[in-house]
This record gives structure tokens, C-alpha cells and sequence, in this order.
């Protein structure tokens, strides 16, 4: 993929992101694809993935996700990653925690690894997963 192209993926996947559109962010997968994840742990499979996806919007209905900073490397086998922040509120169960109605955000960082075809093989997401568990209430900081 060149730089062009994948520009072009990551704005595509922004505008699922943005309509909270399982099956564009599923199929953006490869059949065999895996994700990494604090949130969800390593998932592999389009089934799994979507599950993932779904279980997500079902915790924040109004998932915003908002890029920031991106990366790219482009080649047979791209590899990107990305800087992002995502904001939402804590509508439905999550984490074992019942609805709080909280708003939360986070910051988070993904490397994506791409096969061939230009389909997601490898997602690595890093982040702040401690400050979004404050923010919904299933940890409590310590007073310093």
C-alpha cells in the first residue's frame, strides 16, 4: 500500500469509527486477523473481533473516536500506528461495573500490521486502561 492509500484506509475507518459501523470496522480485519488489547485481551478471528466491536458499543453507545497523530509505513506489508483519543459515556454494563452515566476519555495509541491485501493482521492497542477504570468507577485511586 502507499502512503496514499493508506491515508485514505485510515480516513474510511474514521467514518466507521464515526457511525459506529461494525461490519466496516470488522471487515477491515483479515478472516485471521487478531487484536491486542487491555479492554479485551488477544482476540482473533473476524467473529471474535466483531464481538469486540459490538460489546464496546454496547458499554459507550456514543463512542467518539478521535485521531490524532498517524504514522505510516507504507510497503508490501504496511504498518501505521496511530495516536488517538476516544470519549464516551458509561451508558451499560462494563467491566462488571452497572451504567454510571459517567463521561470518560482516553488517550490511546494502536499498531497496525497489515497483510497483502491491505486488511488489518495485527492490532496492538496501548492505553490508559488504570484512567478508564477510575473514570467509571471500578477502581478508586488512593488519596497521594
Amino acid at each position: 500500500m502507499t502512503r496514499e492509500e493508506l491515508t485514505g484506509w485510515f480516513g474510511r475507518r474514521q467514518e466507521h469509527w464515526r457511525t459506529r459501523d461494525v461490519d466496516g470496522l470488522t471487515l477491515s480485519h483479515a478472516p485471521a486477523g487478531r487484536i491486542i488489547s487491555p479492554l479485551f485481551g488477544t482476540i482473533s478471528g473476524r467473529q471474535q473481533i466483531s464481538q469486540s466491536y459490538r460489546r464496546l458499543f454496547h458499554g459507550f453507545t456514543d463512542w467518539t473516536y478521535l485521531a490524532e497523530d498517524l504514522v505510516l509505513e507504507p510497503g508490501d506489508e504496511p504498518r501505521a500506528g496511530q495516536f488517538l483519543r476516544g470519549e464516551a459515556t458509561h451508558i451499560n454494563d462494563m467491566f462488571g461495573v452497572a451504567a454510571t452515566h459517567r463521561r470518560i476519555e482516553v488517550q490511546f495509541a494502536i499498531l497496525f500490521e497489515f497483510d497483502r491485501d491491505g486488511l488489518i493482521d495485527l492490532e496492538r492497542r496501548h492505553y490508559d486502561f488504570t484512567s478508564m477504570l477510575v473514570q467509571v468507577g471500578a477502581l478508586r485511586p488512593r488519596p497521594g
